[in-house]
C-alpha cells in the first residue's frame, strides 16, 4: 500500500504538474529555495509521488485529448503549410479570416505600424519558428532523427583485449 503524502508533499503534486519544473515546484509549495533541487529530486523519487504525479498526467490528457499523437498531428500539420495558401495572387496576405486554421494558429505575433503620413497602415505578421516546430517533432521517441547512434563492435573477451593491449604497448608485466 501506498504511504500517504503530507500536505506540502501533495502541494509539491499539485505545484509540479504546473511546468513539470521540480525545483520551482517544491519552493510553490513551502520548502526551502537553498534546498529546492535536492527537495525536487527526493520528492520525484519517491514511489506515491511519482503514482500521483503519473496518475494526474493520465487524468489530464484524458479530460483534455491531447495527448503525444495530437501534439505530433498538430506539429505535422505546421511543418507541411504552404505559405501560397496565405498569399493572393498579386502576393499580398490574404485577409486573416481567410487563412487555414493551421497558419492562424502558427501566428506568434502582429504588429501594426501606422504610416507617419496617416495614409495607411503596414502589418508584420510573425510566425512560429518552422526549424524549431521540425526540431519537436524529431525530439519524438518514435521519430529519432536528431539521435545519434555509435557502432560498438566486440570481438573477443575482455582478457583478450587486454592482452592485445600490452602487446602493443610493449608491456611485459601479465
Amino acid at each position: 500500500m501506498a504511504k500517504e503524502l503530507n500536505i506540502r508533499q501533495a502541494k509539491f503534486v499539485d505545484e509540479y504538474l504546473i511546468d513539470n519544473n521540480g525545483s520551482a515546484a517544491a519552493i510553490r509549495a513551502g520548502y526551502s529555495p537553498n534546498c529546492s533541487k535536492v527537495t525536487a529530486s527526493k520528492m520525484l523519487n519517491m514511489p506515491a509521488v511519482k503514482d500521483l504525479i503519473n496518475k494526474a498526467k493520465i487524468e489530464r490528457s484524458e479530460r483534455t485529448k491531447i495527448d503525444a499523437d495530437f501534439v505530433l498531428l498538430q506539429l505535422g500539420d505546421m511543418q507541411k503549410a504552404m505559405i501560397s495558401e496565405i498569399l493572393n495572387d498579386d502576393g499580398g496576405l490574404k485577409d486573416i479570416s481567410e487563412w487555414p486554421d493551421v497558419w492562424q494558429r502558427m501566428i506568434s505575433g502582429i504588429d501594426v505600424q501606422v504610416n507617419h503620413d496617416g495614409s495607411g497602415y503596414t502589418k508584420k505578421v510573425k510566425f512560429m519558428d518552422r526549424t524549431r516546430i521540425l526540431h519537436m517533432l524529431g525530439q519524438h521517441v518514435s521519430v529519432n532523427a536528431f539521435k545519434e547512434t555509435v557502432d560498438v563492435n566486440v570481438k573477443g573477451s575482455l582478457g583478450e583485449r587486454l592482452m592485445q593491449s600490452r602487446k602493443r604497448l610493449g608491456s611485459t608485466r601479465d
